[in-house]
């Protein structure tokens, strides 16, 4: 990871948003991590921890609103927002 940069979870289920937000991502110089579902978000946290998620509201096997993770967290949807998330 760049010192001057964070490292980022990008938790999405659908594989074309999760590749471009690596892309724009990894391009700025972020350490990128991604998962596809909720455990497997909490499966790569326990072995690298995030400094920002971005995550999925609409996924498979969680809700994202429900999340009580400490970790700051962004959320963005499928039209193309984003936001901070509360906190």
């Amino acid at each position: 990871m760049n010192p001057n940069h964070s490292d980022i979870l990008v938790i999405e289920d659908d594989k074309q948003i999760q590749i471009f937000l690596k892309y724009v991502l990894e391009k700025e110089h972020y350490a990128c991590q991604q998962a596809e579902t909720g455990e497997q978000a909490l499966t790569r946290l326990e072995d690298r921890p995030a400094d920002v998620i971005l995550l999925d509201l609409g996924l498979p096997d969680i809700d994202g609103m429900d999340h009580k993770d400490p970790v700051p967290v962004g959320y963005h949807s499928d039209s193309g927002d984003f936001r901070p998330g509360p906190g």
